[in-house]
């Protein structure tokens, strides 16, 4: 898996939150304590997916069965960060 980093405060929130796996085929499951919109760029920097995830600390799915294989950022905005993390799509 893989860890989220943030990108511009430092929180210690991040330090809770987590993607796997890595790499992924289908899914990524999202472990994360705040609720927020996310977005999937990829290497380009053109967003390929997005939508919202409730930070109930709950495994949250994404599915991605419907992009390409390659490499990829997801970020994820909440109210007062913005965090980032990398994964490989199968």
């Amino acid at each position: 898996g893989s860890k989220f980093f943030p990108v511009n405060l430092d929180h210690s929130i991040w330090l809770q939150m987590s993607l796997s796996p890595n790499p992924a085929s289908n899914e990524l499951i999202v472990k994360l304590p705040l609720s927020g919109a996310y977005s999937i760029k990829n290497s380009l920097g053109q967003e390929c997916q997005s939508g919202y995830l409730n930070g109930d600390g709950s495994d949250q799915k994404i599915d991605i069965s419907e992009i390409d294989s390659g490499v990829y950022t997801i970020v994820l905005q909440s109210a007062q960060q913005c965090y980032t993390a990398k994964f490989i799509k199968q």
